[in-house]
């Protein structure tokens, strides 16, 4: 079909180039030769070598030098002489035929590079797995790639006819529309570019998926004229997250069985007394005994209850929070543990903000960092937990005794399976990258020859309340 195309523009270029030259000798012919008049009119020669010119180049040299040829000859019937202006003027001809040639040939070769580039593009957008997408200032989709248009479940027809509203198809938690609140008509209003870790995509059957997107304005001459949407489906990502997440827990679960039997059997052991005590002599009994009873007995619970806690598979739903109210919640699990290898730990708490937080995730991460530090902490010494504001960000500082981390090993910690423990599982702290990539917090280490402090930097930003997480 595109073979018929060319070769029929190709013949109607040669019959009207046939016809421009055929006027143009009738006219030279008639007017300079027959009738004899002196005045040249070859100018018409111009046009049929501009015409060759344009569609064939360079060949336009042969059409101009025997066109030049008839220019002369024409030029000496008339004046009965070869004037220098006449051999001028045909030299002119080839010129002309030259540089709209070379022009033509330039222009075109660019034009095909171009065509060829953005079909090269267009395939390139097509092939990706990630759903691409643009709009107009309007909301209205100009563009969208085939995975855009699978994720949505719509035909490529429905998309081109202007019939779906891809920015309504990302939706809030619970999924609810964003209303003037969505973050594409939020870039097309301000112009700024935004990412959303987690969100949802809901199809045209109510499906739904768990992605994450870029939204970046475009620009034409300074001035917002759209914005492109890169959307990737996070579904299998999240469903390993979560799954490395719960095998994290239940070796942390297995490290710290230990220490927790080690806790309940001592105000067992203290209640246990009491009564037998009681049992002997019931004169015995007394307030401060029954309040030291309840006491142990409480702490007793509280190990138990966070322990259990632990372990449990909640709804991750984040919450505004206060993230010392988490490290005084899993203090006893700490200190419990902690006491099992005659250490310690303290704990530095400063006046910081709330945060948005998923309350059992933040446990794992700080259990982790803190087991860590005990392992490598030496007997009689102390793993110290920090909270303060540093700027606009929290800082959570898990610091401890040990030695310094080698350089080596510093480059692969958080590389899943990667471990110096003998029976480690090299997925702790790969957990907590993970955890900390959620709450778009970052992760920092420095170790020296007194230990090693891990710095989690929480954003206090005002961005934070529109945050929406999803797994």
């Amino acid at each position: 079909m595109i073979y018929k195309d060319h070769s029929r523009r190709n013949n109607i270029r040669l019959a009207v180039l046939g016809l421009v030259l055929a006027v143009s000798l009738v006219i030279v012919i008639y007017i300079n030769i027959q009738l004899g008049v002196e005045i040249v009119y070859t100018h018409f020669f111009y046009l049929p070598v501009i015409l060759t010119g344009l569609w064939y180049y360079r060949k336009a040299l042969f059409v101009a030098f025997f066109l030049g040829v008839i220019h002369i000859y024409a030029g000496y019937v008339t004046s009965g002489l070869l004037s220098f202006p006449t051999i001028i003027r045909a030299g002119m001809f080839m010129v002309v035929a030259f540089v709209v040639g070379h022009i033509s040939e330039k222009k075109d070769r660019f034009y095909d590079e171009l065509k060829r580039t953005t079909h090269l593009n267009h395939l390139v957008l097509q092939a990706v797995g990630e759903g691409i997408f643009s709009v107009d200032l309007t909301g209205k989709v100009t563009f969208a790639n085939s995975a855009a248009i699978k994720m949505a479940g719509y035909g490529p027809e429905d998309i081109t006819a202007g019939k779906v509203n891809l920015t309504g198809c990302l939706k809030q938690n619970g999924q609810k529309d964003f209303g003037e609140d969505c973050p594409v008509k939020r870039v097309l209003r301000e112009g700024i570019s935004c990412e959303e870790p987690g969100g949802v995509f809901m199809d045209r059957d109510g499906n739904i998926i768990q992605v994450e997107y870029s939204c970046t304005p475009l620009r034409e001459y300074g001035l917002v004229t759209g914005a492109v949407v890169v959307i990737r489906d996070i579904t299998e990502r999240n469903r390993v997250d979560n799954e490395m997440a719960r095998l994290d827990r239940l070796n942390l679960l297995g490290k710290m069985a230990g220490s927790l039997a080690h806790e309940i059997r001592n105000p067992m052991t203290t209640v246990r007394g009491f009564l037998q005590m009681f049992k002997a002599n019931r004169e015995n009994v007394k307030r401060e005994h029954l309040d030291l009873m309840i006491e142990e007995l409480d702490r007793a619970n509280s190990i138990i209850t966070e322990f259990l806690s632990l372990g449990k598979n909640h709804i991750m739903t984040p919450k505004v929070q206060n993230l010392n109210h988490i490290v005084e919640a899993v203090s006893h699990l700490i200190n419990a543990d902690a006491a099992k290898y005659s250490k310690q730990v303290k704990t530095e708490l400063g006046d910081i903000t709330q945060l948005l937080l998923i309350d059992r995730e933040i446990r794992q991460l700080i259990l982790n960092l803190v087991n860590n530090g005990l392992e490598v902490t030496p007997i009689g010494g102390e793993v110290t937990i920090k909270t303060y504001l540093e700027g606009e960000q929290v800082v959570l500082a898990v610091q401890d005794q040990g030695g310094e981390i080698d350089p080596e090993v510093l480059k692969w910690l958080g590389t899943p399976f990667f471990t110096t423990k003998e029976n480690g599982t090299g997925l702790g702290l790969v957990v907590c990258y993970s955890i900390a990539a959620r709450h778009k917090a970052e992760i920092s280490i420095e170790t020296g020859s007194c230990g090693t402090t891990f710095y989690v930097k929480f954003q206090n930003s005002g961005d934070l309340k529109n945050w929406q997480m999803f797994h």
